[in-house]
C-alpha cells in the first residue's frame, strides 16, 4: 500500500509517535533509514518505510526467524502447497494490518483522503 504525504506537515518522529500512540498493543522496532517494523505477533507484521513523497506499507512476517522458516518450509515442502497454506492463514491477517496502519496514517499525514468510503 502507497500513501502520498503532505510534505511540509510529515517528519519521521511524528510519524513514530503518532502510531505508537494510536496503536499501544502493536509493538514498534525502529529500522535503520527512516524504516519502522510494526509486530502484532510472530506472524503478522507491517514495515513501514517512509521516503520525502509518499510512505509505503508492506505486510509480512515480522522477524527473520519466522521469515527463514517460512521460506524452508517453501523450498523443502514445494511451491503450490506452501504457498497456498501461506495464503490461507497468514496473507489475510497481514494485509488487515497494512490496511488499518495505512487508512490510519492516511487521516493524519495524508495529501488526498477518501472522505466516504463504501462499506462492502
Amino acid at each position: 500500500m502507497k500513501v502520498k504525504i503532505k510534505s511540509d506537515s510529515f517528519s519521521f518522529e511524528n510519524l513514530k509517535f503518532y502510531l505508537v500512540n494510536e496503536y499501544p498493543k502493536i509493538r514498534f522496532w525502529e529500522l535503520p533509514k527512516n524504516k519502522l517494523l510494526a509486530e502484532k505477533n510472530k506472524f503478522v507484521g507491517c514495515y513501514v518505510i517512509s521516503s520525502k513523497k509518499n510512505i509505503r506499507l508492506v505486510g509480512g512476517f515480522p522477524s527473520d526467524k519466522t521469515n527463514f522458516i517460512a521460506f524452508l518450509i517453501l523450498f523443502l515442502g514445494g511451491i503450490i502447497i506452501p504457498l497456498g497454506l501461506y495464503f490461507l492463514i497468514f496473507y489475510k491477517a497481514q494485509k488487515k494490518l497494512e490496511t488499518q496502519i495505512g487508512e490510519t496514517i492516511g487521516k493524519k499525514f495524508a495529501k488526498y483522503h477518501l472522505v466516504n468510503k463504501t462499506e462492502e
